[in-house]
C-alpha cells in the first residue's frame, strides 16, 4: 500500500494536530507560521460503494434497535469505526446547499463530466433521509444509487463532498481513490486529486494503483515544466508530493520521485517483472509443444 499525502511534504513534522475527530472544526499549531489554523477535515473511507448503498437501512435498523432497548434482549450490539460513523452521518444529513468555493463546484463538475459521465443528484424523500441519484448523460432517467455501477456509488460521495463540505485550507483524505476505476478513470482520478490541491486543498490518500502513480508523476513533470496553460490547473510541484511504502513486517520507507521512472514501489516492479517472465515462459512452453505436435503429425 502507499500513503501519498499531496501536501506540503516536507513539512509534515512541523504541524501539531490538538483535535483529530474527523469532520469536525480542529485548531492546529502551526510551527512554521508560528500560529493557531482552524481547519476542517473529512474522511471518505474505503468500501464507499457498499456504505452507499445500504447505508439508510443501517441507520434505520439501528434506530429501531435503539428503541426497543430495555424490552429486548440483543444478543449482539452492532458497531462500527468512527470514521465510518462520521461518513454515514454526513451522508444521512445531507444538504446540497451549494455554498462552498466555486472552484470546488466546478472540480465536483468534471468529476461528473469526465469521470462519472452523469450527474449526482439529491431528492427529498418521505423518510427524511436524502435519495440519492445518478443521471447518465444523454438520458432523462435517474438511477438509484443501488441500481448505478459501483464507480458511480463510488465517487458520490467526493461529488457531495465537493459541492457542500469541503472548502480550501481543508483536509481531504480519502482510501484508495481508484476502487472500482477502469486504469484511464484512474489516471483522470489523479488529475482530479492535483486539480484539488492546486485549489488550495491538502489531500491525503492510500492506493494500490500503479496508474495513479504513474498519473501523479506526469503531473510532477507538467509542474517542472515552465508552460502551463490548463484552464484548471492540474500540475505539481516535487515539494508538494511525498509517498510512503507500507508492507507487512517492513519499516515504512518514503518513495522517492524521479523524473524517469516516477514513483515506483519495488513491489509493484517485482509483481510486473514476475508476470512478464511467467507470461515468456508460457508462451515459450506453448511454442514448443505446438513445434512437437507438428512434426509428431508429419
Amino acid at each position: 500500500m502507499t500513503y501519498f499525502p499531496l501536501f506540503d511534504s516536507k513539512n509534515l513534522k512541523t504541524v501539531q494536530t490538538i483535535v483529530n475527530k474527523p469532520g469536525e472544526i480542529k485548531f492546529e499549531w502551526d510551527t512554521k507560521n508560528h500560529n493557531w489554523q482552524e481547519v476542517n477535515r473529512y474522511y471518505l473511507p474505503a468500501a464507499r460503494s457498499g456504505i452507499m448503498q445500504s447505508h439508510r437501512v443501517i441507520a434505520t435498523s439501528l434506530v429501531k434497535r435503539s428503541t426497543r432497548v430495555g424490552l429486548e434482549r440483543f444478543s449482539e450490539v452492532p458497531t462500527m469505526s468512527g470514521v465510518i460513523a462520521d461518513f454515514m452521518e454526513r451522508m444521512i444529513l445531507y444538504e446540497d446547499n451549494r455554498v462552498t468555493n466555486d472552484k470546488m463546484n466546478h472540480i465536483a463538475e468534471t468529476l461528473e463530466n469526465e469521470v462519472l459521465l452523469g450527474e449526482i443528484r439529491m431528492k427529498p424523500s418521505g423518510s427524511g433521509y436524502p435519495d440519492f441519484r445518478y443521471l447518465p448523460h444523454d438520458t432523462n432517467e435517474e438511477l438509484r444509487l443501488s441500481q448505478s455501477s459501483s464507480m458511480v456509488t463510488e465517487l458520490a460521495p467526493l461529488v457531495l463532498y465537493l459541492r457542500s463540505l469541503v472548502e480550501p485550507g481543508d483536509t481531504l483524505i480519502i482510501e484508495e481513490p481508484e476502487a472500482h476505476l477502469h486504469p484511464g478513470a484512474q489516471a483522470d482520478m489523479a488529475v482530479i486529486l492535483a486539480r484539488l490541491v492546486r485549489a488550495g486543498v491538502r489531500v491525503i490518500i492510500t492506493t494500490h494503483s500503479d496508474w495513479l502513480l504513474q498519473e501523479i508523476g506526469n503531473l510532477i513533470l507538467e509542474g517542472l515544466i515552465d508552460e502551463k496553460t490548463d484552464e484548471q490547473p492540474s500540475w505539481l510541484r516535487p515539494e508538494e508530493v511525498g509517498a510512503w511504502h507500507f508492507q507487512k513486517d517492513e519499516p515504512v520507507t518514503e518513495i522517492a520521485f524521479h523524473p524517469r521512472k516516477g514513483f515506483s514501489p519495488k513491489d509493484y516492479n517485482d509483481v510486473a517483472e514476475g508476470l512478464y517472465n511467467r507470461s515468456v515462459n508460457l508462451q515459450q512452453k506453448y511454442e514448443k509443444q505446438k513445434g512437437e505436435s507438428r512434426r509428431e503429425s508429419t
